[in-house]
């Protein structure tokens, strides 16, 4: 039986320093450790490559101490830093556009923290990794690689990640609430407020959708 379920937006993804980075210690994973629960082998989380999404700041300021030092002189303020910040964002989006961090992970279950920064109360039955698709692909419009620019649609790429971590098409038109679903139907009912959120008032709610086991290695 699954003892836990994180439905939420930033607080509970775990975001920090501007970026979703460190799941591990969002709030959910420290009550599921205090449950007893092995993250993430019995509360399974999303993990993201890089330093995070949309931009760890954090881990920007400490790339620039690393290549200007503490102390920045004029020069370095007019030429060296724009270049640098430029260098920054531009690997960032690489990361999260073309390179691992916008490819399937090798899990195919379905995490337990489905949380994703930037959700409202809609975007819980709404939004599904082919709605974020879509959206990608318009903020992304003709150019590809932007100078100075972010990942574009970082909340969607995020999302993505969170609702269908494999790239399945059998779940590319679940929600947070169609995980939930799947989750309840393989792990068995959470409690009632499960049932009600997810089905009718006083009704014991009938998933009509499995989550997929991950392939064994």
């Amino acid at each position: 039986m699954a003892k836990l379920v994180a439905i939420g937006d930033s607080l509970t993804q775990g975001f920090q320093s501007g970026a979703i980075f460190r799941t591990d210690l969002a709030y959910p994973a420290l009550i599921a450790r205090a449950m007893g629960l092995s993250v993430p082998g019995e509360f399974p989380i999303p993990s993201f490559a890089g330093s995070g999404l949309p931009i760890n700041i954090e881990d920007l300021l400490r790339s620039m101490e690393q290549s200007l030092g503490k102390e920045i002189s004029t020069w370095e303020w007019v030429v060296r830093l724009p270049a640098l910040l430029n260098q920054y964002v531009d690997g960032v989006e690489d990361l999260y556009e073309r390179g691992a961090g916008s490819r399937p992970a090798s899990y195919g279950g379905c995490y337990h923290n489905l949380a994703v920064w930037g959700f409202k109360v809609i975007d819980s039955m709404t939004v599904s990794s082919a709605y974020c698709d879509q959206a990608i692909n318009r903020a992304e419009g003709w150019l590809k690689d932007d100078f100075f620019g972010l990942p574009a649609a970082p909340m969607y790429r995020t999302a993505k990640q969170v609702l269908n971590p494999n790239f399945h098409p059998q779940k590319a038109t679940w929600t947070q609430l169609h995980n939930l679903k799947a989750i309840g139907q393989r792990d068995g009912q959470l409690d009632g407020r499960y049932r009600r959120h997810a089905g009718h008032p006083g009704r014991q709610a009938k998933p009509k959708h499995r989550c997929p086991r991950p392939a064994s290695n």
